[in-house]
């Protein structure tokens, strides 16, 4: 049982293109990553820093490597050289 009639008088269909549509037209995919060394990701011996090394386990990924392997086993096929930049920034060095 209709209730009453919508009308439109303009329509507009906007398309959200998908991965495969960018590399079909020829777009050029490069993977670069950045680690924030900010002293609010905590140090490397703290349990909940994201750059923290298991010394019982060094061979286990921090938080960041478990991202950076994630997002460039997705990538790496569609990147043209097969070389990801990596940039580090707000660390203070120790000398």
């Amino acid at each position: 049982m209709p209730y009453g009639t919508l009308t439109f008088d303009t329509f507009e269909l906007i398309e959200r293109p998908m991965m495969v549509d960018y590399l079909r037209s020829g777009w050029i995919i490069s993977l670069s990553v950045a680690i924030d060394f900010t002293a609010s990701n905590g140090e490397l011996s703290e349990v909940n820093s994201l750059h923290y090394i298991d010394p019982y386990n060094p061979a286990k990924m921090t938080a960041y490597e478990q991202a950076i392997f994630q997002v460039g086993n997705i990538l790496e096929p569609y990147d043209s050289d097969k070389q990801f930049p990596v940039f580090g920034f707000g660390a203070k060095p120790r000398f």
